[in-house]
């Protein structure tokens, strides 16, 4: 299970970084469509959260360095401070549905739906923050091609 989802994430990981610049929202909602085909088939759900939160994740480190990579130093700054404002807010929400789930285990075993309500707390909030640097990214390239 482990190595599937290192395998998944790698090979996701690999597609979103040599398509450089071609993040597209088409792209980005395709994941969610993956995403519901998987819960739809209604077997190996946690999987399905698991690895959807694993590819929100990936693509959140494509799309900023894809965003950054032309920045001139000044913007540059500007975006690395506004990211890691960011992290602060995604770790202390992190913390928060860790702190629910935790709760939820204090006999010893939180069961699976608990799991994976909070990988998809989790994937959703990273998934905010992918689509606001995506409408970053289609701004920027529209005034590179002026």
């Amino acid at each position: 299970m482990i190595q599937t989802r290192r395998a998944l994430f790698l090979g996701f990981f690999i597609i979103f970084t040599f398509s450089t610049r071609a993040q597209t929202v088409t792209e980005f909602n395709g994941i969610d469509r993956h995403y519901q085909t998987c819960l739809d088939k209604g077997s190996n759900m946690l999987n399905c959260f698991q690895g959807y939160y694993y590819q929100m994740d990936s693509l959140l480190n494509v799309v900023y360095n894809n965003l950054r990579h032309p920045l001139n130093l000044l913007e540059k700054a500007a975006l690395k401070k506004e990211q890691l404002n960011w992290l602060a807010r995604r770790d202390a929400y992190f913390k928060e549905v860790d702190t629910a789930l935790a709760a939820e285990n204090k006999d010893g075993f939180a069961g699976s739906d608990s799991r994976m309500i909070a990988f998809d707390d989790k994937a959703r909030f990273v998934r905010k923050r992918v689509e606001e640097l995506l409408i970053k990214l289609a701004e920027s390239q529209k005034h590179q091609s002026k």
